[in-house]
């Protein structure tokens, strides 16, 4: 009898061992994290050309309330050298460019600005929808070959990227001059909790000297003049600074991420925090709101988050 049931339990367990080898062997191999979300696009990546030729980039990428994905960088009209439009581009969170979505009979637009290099550095989605675009596009100032102006355009709320919002600036698009007779650039870009916009970037002074800047505008996208009396700053930190990233904090401080020493053979990356009123907060930075890190050699801050604490 004892060999009888030594023989049923060994005959039982090769039963359910068998059983569950086919139960794995029918039970498709869960995804593990970090691989690739097959439910987006099919593949989990997605290739999207805003135009039939040239080459493309993206530089920033938001959802909206609905999900779709919207992104914003450039396009090289078609390989010209030098010349760069802003580009735009919608899909739904699967990665479908959907005929909901279309404008322009595309899912991907352009907006020439000059015939020079414009590029969308930020996308931002308001709580009403509405996209806004922080970037650089070029002008015909009086700089040798022309200017450079921050950027800043904010779209109607139908979300057709051929019609801007008219209650935004001219026509929808806002060129916040830091200095009128310099190159500005913005390179990021935040929405507040009462919906003004946070823009952050630099000022070329000739060939190799950067001041940072940071302003705020109304949503009318007129200069806030609560920030810092005229709604805008440039900063000389240390030497050759530039903002390339903005985030604000739950009580409503700015904090802004960039590098100093730009360009030179050892550069650090800049760190800077403002009160809501735009002066620097001294409670950081020991004292001065502002600081520079030297980890190793040629060091650059390109974007800021906030943890939850």
């Amino acid at each position: 009898m004892r060999f009888l049931g030594r023989l049923l339990r060994v005959v039982l367990a090769t039963l359910i061992s068998f059983m569950s080898l086919t139960l794995i062997a029918q039970t498709p191999a869960a995804a593990a994290d970090g691989d690739l979300d097959t439910s987006f696009s099919g593949d989990g990546w997605l290739i999207q050309n805003s135009h039939a030729s040239g080459e493309d980039g993206w530089e920033s990428v938001a959802f909206d309330a609905s999900g779709n994905i919207v992104a914003g960088g450039w396009w090289n009209n078609n390989g010209v050298t030098g010349k760069h439009s802003w580009a735009i581009n919608r899909v739904t969170g699967a990665g479908a460019c959907t005929n909901a979505l279309k404008f322009d009979n595309n899912c991907g637009t352009q907006q020439f600005f000059s015939p020079r290099k414009d590029h969308i550095s930020e996308i931002l989605i308001q709580d009403d929808d509405k996209i806004v675009a922080v970037g650089s596009a070029g002008t015909n100032g009086n700089e040798p070959g022309g200017d450079y102006d921050c950027t800043v355009t904010r779209f109607a709320s139908n979300k057709d990227f051929q019609n801007k919002d008219s209650g935004f600036g001219t026509n929808g698009v806002v060129r916040p001059n830091f200095e009128s007779s310099k190159w500005d650039y913005c390179k990021g870009g935040a929405i507040d909790a009462d919906g003004k916009i946070v823009i952050v970037g630099y000022v070329k002074h000739g060939a190799s000297r950067y001041d940072a800047t940071i302003g705020r505008l109304n949503t009318d996208g007129s200069w806030d003049t609560s920030f810092d009396s005229d709604g805008k700053r440039t900063e000389h930190f240390d030497n050759d600074d530039l903002f390339q990233a903005v985030a604000i904090q739950p009580d409503g401080k700015i904090v802004a991420v960039g590098g100093s020493q730009w360009g030179h053979a050892a550069g650090n990356v800049l760190l800077a925090r403002y009160n809501t009123d735009g002066s620097l907060d001294t409670s950081f930075g020991g004292g001065d709101g502002w600081q520079v890190t030297d980890f190793s050699n040629q060091d650059r801050g390109w974007d800021v988050k906030i943890q939850s604490n």
